[in-house]
């Protein structure tokens, strides 16, 4: 054989152990070559030899390999740099570019496609422009596709939409990769409408999609909810028998059925296709559980077990969100022996925070606090959910108990941790551990940074009824808004602060902050116990004139006792008139202990009729009515009520409510 039959014979063999990835059977030729001593003579071989290592990951021996070549050529420094490129790293291949500069050698077409690649996935926009450039002054660009895609898909990916279609648009030659890396960067970015004038462009160029274009296509349709779009290609895709050849297209278009919320057709969809994976089938389990189809997805989950296809991470999560929503404790429990028998999802921090969060809603929370335990390695999150469980629970104390075996773990507390643990302090009256944290939330630079902080601190300092500590830490506030201006006023009308509220009112206004309803909630409940009824009647009144909110039943409410309390009962009734719904307890029972104050008895009776018709089943009224009798010296209708009373009492079960109204006409 001779030396050119052997070299071609080696280059054939080391492209066909790069192809397979089969380093072992590569090394032993990496021998043969170094025996016949080739490697010297042969640049093609050892440019092979680069590129197998490359393709392998070998990076050191395809270094070595390179540095053994008393000169290399384009072709084996773009192989190396294509090797990294090819398996993520982008700094290396951009050093490597360098080297090559330094000693002399000009890449080609080839190498800078792998560039632009490594660009791209370091994020280095600025180089991609710097390289860009050269090659324009090379004349590189619209010459060779490849690098053309390559520039294309930088661009797209970088965010640079703009450029990208700019750069497409001044190709002389483009093909379906060009469109569909253009489309594909529009959907990564969210442009879902820019995406579908792309794939309409592209079509009237004549160029007919593939499996690879489509798929953007189909998650742009579900992103924008383009259902004509989305059904036209669906059709299109079952004309051409798409989804025989291709399950990743079957996954897109189920999640894009169910984002339009056509779940019995994305179901269709998932039957439709030859082959379903864990990942088509979690898609169709997820879009039941955002879809609030709870039942749905945990059938979905086992039917998905009985096609012999085994859930990964994603599917247990979306099967214990549903458990979660269902409270289902035992089959959650199940899951749970299902996930501590994969070694692999063992430790997974945020499928574990899925377990944690659906024994907390579940309510069993002894389980949920032994799996945050349990975990070897975690972030604050799972931690989160379970001091946000105890504290929905009113078990407050347990969850500072939480924060404090959090942070002998290690665990850091994020700003969530910080603003639940507040609540907790507020609600459970910690006043000096809420102090505590206070100063580490200072000590860590947090308060003034964070706004949700700053109003979590404001809130617990309201609830230990000290608004003054509450209103040093809104100064501090970098961003002052409606919500926390409401708490200050809320905290300083809860301890008949009243001057300190119009002042904090006066500030808000001038600062530039409008009141929203939880303020204006405050501020009629301050008038009310104050009995400020012009005061109250105008901030009533500019709610919707000046700062155009519609009044809610709260603020109703508090006018109607405020008008009743003055004895204005005019108003009181021209007001309940225009509530949207006069169907409350609440109201009436204000009504009633206002007539009784000014012996009002015939407005007494209509509220009394009108409490039991709202709730039969409330006994209130009558000792109320009773009262009002009693009041006004009215001693022998009190006397009717309280046997009203007690036979109401008696038969609350048995009478229907016509028989109930009968006895209150008695009285009047």
């Amino acid at each position: 054989m001779t030396p050119q039959l052997q070299g071609i014979v080696l280059i054939s063999a080391l492209k066909a152990c790069a192809q397979q990835k089969d380093l072992h059977n590569g090394i032993r030729l990496h021998a043969e070559v170094l025996r016949r001593g080739l490697l010297e003579k042969n640049l093609c071989i050892a440019n092979t030899l680069i590129s197998l290592y490359a393709k392998c990951r070998a990076f050191a021996s395809a270094e070595r390999v390179l540095g053994d070549l008393p000169f290399g050529d384009v072709v084996s420094w773009s192989a190396l740099i294509a090797g990294y490129t090819a398996h993520g790293e982008g700094r290396r291949a951009m050093i490597c570019y360098e080297r090559m500069q330094q000693v002399g050698l000009s890449p080609d077409a080839v190498t800078y496609a792998s560039l632009f690649k490594a660009c791209t996935m370091l994020g280095a926009i600025e180089k991609g422009d710097e390289i860009y450039n050269e090659i324009l002054r090379q004349s590189l660009v619209g010459r060779d596709l490849v690098l053309d895609n390559a520039i294309l898909d930088m661009y797209a990916k970088s965010g640079a939409l703009v450029k990208a279609q700019k750069f497409l648009e001044a190709l002389p030659i483009r093909d379906i990769i060009s469109w569909s890396t253009l489309i594909a960067g529009y959907v990564q970015h969210g442009l879902g409408h820019e995406a579908l004038d792309s794939f309409v462009c592209m079509q009237n160029e004549g160029i007919t999609p593939d499996t690879v274009s489509l798929i953007p296509v189909i998650k742009a349709c579900g992103m924008i909810g383009a259902v004509a779009k989305g059904q036209e290609v669906y059709d299109f895709i079952m004309k051409q028998e798409h989804l025989r050849k291709n399950v990743v297209l079957g996954s897109a278009l189920v999640d894009m059925f169910m984002k339009f919320g056509f779940v019995s057709r994305a179901a269709h969809v998932l039957q439709e296709l030859p082959q379903r994976n864990v990942v088509s089938w979690s898609v169709l389990i997820a879009g039941y559980v955002r879809h609030e189809q709870h039942h749905g997805a945990l059938k979905c989950f086992d039917q998905m077990k009985q096609d012999g296809v085994f859930p990964n991470e994603v599917t247990f999560m979306s099967a214990l969100r549903a458990c979660a929503s269902l409270g289902d404790l035992e089959t959650g429990k199940q899951l749970h022996d299902e996930i501590n028998g994969l070694e692999k999802l063992d430790n997974h921090v945020e499928l574990r925070t899925a377990l944690v969060d659906m024994y907390v809603k579940c309510g069993s929370l002894t389980r949920a606090h032994q799996v945050v335990e349990n975990l070897v390695e975690c972030d604050a999150v799972p931690w989160n959910v379970l001091i946000a469980g105890y504290i929905q629970q009113d078990r407050e104390e347990e969850s500072l108990n939480c924060f404090e075996i959090m942070q002998q773990k290690g665990v850091i507390p994020d700003t969530v941790t910080f603003a639940l643990i507040l609540k907790g302090c507020g609600n459970f009256g910690a006043t000096i551990v809420g102090e505590n944290i206070h100063h580490q939330i200072l000590r860590l630079g947090l308060a003034g940074s964070c706004t949700r902080l700053g109003i979590a601190l404001m809130d617990m300092y309201v609830k230990f009824g000290a608004p003054e500590k509450a209103h040093r830490v809104l100064v501090e506030l970098p961003l002052k808004d409606a919500v926390s201006w409401s708490i200050l006023i809320a905290g300083y009308a809860q301890c008949g602060k009243y001057h300190e509220v119009l002042q904090c009112m006066d500030r808000m206004e001038y600062s530039g902050v409008s009141p929203n309803v939880v303020t204006f909630s405050a501020l009629l409940n301050v008038c009310k116990n104050s009995g400020l009824v012009d005061e109250g009647e105008y901030l009533f009144v500019s709610m919707a004139i000046i700062f155009d909110i519609v009044p809610d039943l709260e603020h109703y409410l508090c006018m109607i006792d405020l008008y009743s309390r003055a004895g204005n009962f005019n108003k009181a009734l021209k007001l309940t008139k225009r509530m949207p719904s006069s169907d409350h307890p609440a109201l009436w029972s204000s009504l009633l202990g206002a007539c009784r104050k000014w012996e009002n008895v015939k407005l007494g009776r209509w509220a009394f009729e009108h409490a039991i018709q709202s709730d039969p089943n409330d006994i209130t009224p009558y000792i109320d009515m009773a009262n009002i009798y009693e009041a006004a010296g009215m001693q022998k209708d009190a006397n009717i009520i309280e046997s009203m009373r007690e036979r109401f009492k008696a038969c609350q079960r048995m009478q229907p409510l016509n028989s109930i109204l009968h006895l209150s006409q008695e009285c009047v």
